[in-house]
């Protein structure tokens, strides 16, 4: 009820009060942030907490006794923190011999074991400092007696037991039970990673050299995707490429001085990214493939990591995609296709109220981190391939958390290498109506959050209208001041020819030819020109050909010939005949 007469004003009620701070908050683009890190990582507690779920914790108590029940015998009555080195030593190389056992549930035992040591022993320590640092002396420990090999070749043996494959596929629901062994050793492997690519404060001296050989070990083998090696900076690359602008495509000859002193001030100060350089390159390369001769191409990890998935590099693209989609919040009731809780779940479900809470805390989590993971995954992927080719980056393309601040900066940075000058993709922003959703991201108070925002938002601003810029002059501004400008950008005015409807077919079917003509120049895939294609005129090496048939086919091959070669005549006058 209003106050009947006058006098001072009503208060305000709580929807105008809600709707007022709602304008400020989208107002207010000030950078005082959220007191969140952005990083390639965080501690090694907060990295290795997130292997585990909740689920899993009694698995850490299984890992204990299966170390003390095999140390208890072999242990000299000692605690493993009080033997020596040698005696270290000594005990792995039993537990390495344990892991090639053929009884499962003994080689399980011994690999639990193995886990127990490279999770810091912690039944010995007192204090959180105390494991971490018997973590890494045994990590370190382990890679020295050739611990990683062996759990590759037994993760290769656990991918191809087709028939735990088919009896997990036969239970009605999945639970944390069917995927032991995978996450055993995934667990050791992983927490082995983690640790020796970091370096420590009481590391010893020979640790460097094995941090290295290890890192070696992983590019040589694709198992890892080099996050060692790809530390250049887009800083060192842009100045690198820009090194080799020296061709001037356009004469200046008979103009005056001036002119030629501001085209080369021009030149100096203009950006050119590294993209248009490469796209230039191989434009080049596609014109003139004899003149120029072959491209050296340097095997650096991106490169052998690209190579290595270039002819399933679709079907990795989505399977990341739809295990992405299937972890990331949304109102609606998904129908999954993919089980990711099939790691999560306890064999038994809950009976209690606080078990359900506790199991529903934890799926939240699991999802949260799944997302971090991909979208981190992806967004390195689409950087370090566009730093080593543009066309390789195009081809590939609840309770609040940082972790979830983690995975709102990688989509938004992923959705900036996806759009950025590309003009087909920037209108299906427009279409979907990002804009009013990249205007709530800017109510939270984070640096890096709102520059990416931004920065999609200054894609757009051209083909959104003069109204929609009269009216968020404040974004504008914030635009102007936050995200780089190129000396051409027309970003905040309209253009009648640049912003008309794109046909974005075309764009993108342009976009796909060209990284096709890319692969297949520099890989040699999809030769559909038989005229080109190198024959093979040796008729032993023709017949020395292996080919591969079918397991039943040397019990048919008698009658096969019977039926398609000794019942039909040959007429050897057609062959005389010119083909239709």
């Amino acid at each position: 009820m209003e106050a009947a007469g006058g006098g001072s004003a009503p208060p305000s009620r709580p929807k105008e009060l809600c709707r007022n701070q709602r304008r400020d908050s989208e107002g207010s683009l000030d950078f005082p942030n959220l007191e969140f890190e952005y990083g390639d990582s965080d501690s090694i507690v907060a990295e290795l907490s997130e292997l585990y779920s909740y689920t899993e914790e009694p698995e850490f108590a299984a890992n204990r006794d299966c170390f003390e029940e095999d140390f208890a015998i072999h242990g000299k009555g000692k605690k493993w923190v009080e033997l020596e080195e040698d005696e270290h030593k000594s005990y792995l190389m039993r537990l390495l011999d344990g892991l090639e056992v053929i009884n499962r549930e003994k080689r399980l035992k011994f690999a639990r074991a193995i886990l127990y040591l490279a999770q810091g022993v912690f039944d010995d320590c007192y204090t959180e400092t105390e494991v971490i640092h018997w973590a890494r002396y045994n990590v370190f420990l382990l890679y020295e007696m050739g611990t990683f090999g062996t759990l590759v070749e037994l993760l290769n043996m656990e991918i191809d037991n087709s028939q735990t494959c088919s009896s997990s596929l036969r239970k009605p629901a999945m639970s944390l039970a069917d995927s032991t062994e995978l996450r055993v050793l995934l667990n050791i492997m992983y927490l082995m990673v983690e640790i020796i690519r970091g370096e420590g404060e009481d590391d010893k001296p020979d640790w460097s050299s094995a941090r290295d050989g290890f890192r070696t070990e992983l590019n040589e083998a694709l198992y890892y995707t080099g996050a060692f090696n790809m530390g250049t900076t887009e800083l060192d690359v842009t100045l690198l490429q820009a090194s080799e602008l020296t061709s001037d495509t356009e004469t200046l000859v008979g103009l005056p001085k001036p002119i030629h002193n501001s085209v080369k001030i021009l030149k100096q100060h203009k950006y050119v990214s590294i993209a248009e350089v490469q796209a230039k390159r191989e434009e080049e390369l596609q014109k003139c493939p004899v003149s120029l001769g072959a491209e050296e191409v340097e095997q650096s990890p991106v490169e052998i990591l690209y190579q290595a998935m270039l002819h399933n590099l679709p079907q990795y693209m989505i399977a990341l995609l739809k295990i992405q989609l299937a972890a990331a919040p949304t109102s609606k009731a998904k129908t999954d296709s993919i089980n990711i809780l099939a790691d999560l779940l306890p064999e038994e479900m809950p009976n209690t109220v606080l078990q359900s809470m506790k199991l529903g805390i934890d799926v939240n989590r699991h999802k949260e981190i799944i997302v971090k993971a991909i979208s981190a995954l992806m967004l390195l992927l689409l950087k370090h391939l566009k730093l080593n080719h543009v066309y390789q980056e195009a081809g590939d393309n609840t309770q609040f958390c940082w972790r979830n601040l983690f995975s709102c900066i990688n989509l938004l940075r992923i959705l900036n290498k996806l759009t950025k000058w590309k003009h087909s993709r920037i209108m299906m922003l427009v279409v979907f109506k990002s804009a009013p959703i990249l205007k709530r991201v800017l109510r939270t108070k984070q640096a890096m959050l709102q520059l990416y925002a931004l920065k999609l938002l200054k894609f757009q601003t051209k083909y959104l209208g003069r109204q929609w810029r009269k009216s968020n002059m404040k974004i504008m501004s914030a635009i102007y001041h936050k995200v780089r400008h190129r000396l051409n950008d027309d970003w905040a005015y309209g253009n009648d020819i640049d912003a008309r409807p794109w046909d974005f077919q075309a764009e993108e079917c342009a976009l796909r030819v060209n990284i096709e003509m890319f692969n297949n120049r520099r890989y040699g895939l999809n030769h559909n020109d038989l005229e080109f294609a190198p024959v093979d005129n040796c008729l032993q090496s023709v017949l020395g050909h292996h080919v591969s048939l079918p397991e039943d086919f040397r019990y048919s091959y008698e009658l096969w010939l019977e039926r398609e070669v000794f019942a039909h005549p040959i007429r050897w006058e057609d062959l005389l005949q010119p083909l239709a």
